[in-house]
């Protein structure tokens, strides 16, 4: 649910009502919560920004969610239903899947097109979820499945942007987790692989409030790309994954671990990738 304001649950499901379709809709916070049509129980009653819900309709087909638009009375509608898209087909579904969101996945630096296509693949290429950003950077929920055979817990899977594959790799968690996707790079090609380990000066420095820090790696390693006060204690985890050889650009919000803007001051960021490491400082200027 990606509007900007919380909706009643009859209003956003009037459409879907009114094509005589729908069948309930669920969501959760503390406990699971239901909303069907002409009920007297319903426990779903509103709709909140940040949050995802199931729909369950009664026709096949693709529900398109429109969620750019005006304000509660302008009478734009959220939902279409059409006929199933023939590139849908090759995405199994499963009885079993996470979520995966992004309100701001920067590809390379640069915040995702609209329009841009997002398939997961697990680790021999199969092909396991699909989703579209809907607007620069937004995309989600995205559904991943597994069915224990080709995905199962513990497994990890990979996405590519248009047909383009990238370095992170995700593990899959099940029982319908949520994996918020902040940051993706584009897998090098052929011979495009760096010869060492390095670390770059952040651009810009000083900054405010954002920087950039990038790394090379000759090859798929874990890495950990950590932010640390001149007190020695840690500030934020920008990365704690297994990524591929090539170049990574890393933004980093001067945000902490919990989401909270930092103080003006001198701070470390340190790459660890296999038995490399290295450590440089950034000045944030406020």
């Amino acid at each position: 649910y990606w509007p900007d304001f919380k909706r009643t649950t009859d209003d956003v499901m009037s459409f879907l009502y009114g094509q005589d379709i729908l069948i309930k809709a669920m969501g959760f916070e503390d406990s699971l919560m239901v909303y069907k049509p002409d009920w007297d129980f319903n426990t779903l009653n509103e709709m909140k920004v940040g949050f995802g819900y199931w729909v369950e309709v009664s026709d096949d087909g693709v529900l398109e969610y429109f969620p750019i638009f005006a304000d509660q009375g302008s009478g734009n509608k959220p939902f279409r239903i059409t006929e199933s898209a023939s590139r849908t087909n090759d995405i199994a579904t499963a009885p079993d899947w996470v979520n995966l969101y992004s309100s701001a996945l920067k590809i390379d630096g640069q915040l995702a097109p609209t329009g841009a296509e997002l398939v997961a693949h697990n680790s021999k290429g199969v092909k396991v979820g699909r989703g579209v950003t809907f607007g620069e950077g937004k995309f989600g929920f995205m559904p991943v499945y597994a069915d224990g055979v080709i995905l199962k817990t513990g497994d990890e899977f990979y996405l590519s942007v248009d047909g383009r594959e990238t370095r992170e790799r995700f593990l899959w968690s099940g029982g319908a987790a949520r994996i918020e996707v902040k940051i993706l790079t584009y897998a090098a090609g052929p011979g495009d692989l760096p010869e060492e380990y390095s670390l770059s000066q952040n651009y810009p420095n000083p900054f405010n409030p954002v920087t950039n820090i990038k790394f090379t790696l000759p090859e798929a390693v874990d890495v950990t790309l950590e932010v640390f006060n001149t007190l020695g204690r840690k500030v934020a985890t920008l990365v704690d994954s297994r990524l591929n050889g090539g170049e990574h650009i890393i933004p980093w919000d001067s945000h902490d671990s919990s989401g909270r803007p930092v103080a003006s001051g001198i701070y470390l960021y340190r790459l660890t990738a296999g038995s490399f490491t290295e450590t440089r400082k950034m000045i944030l200027l406020k």
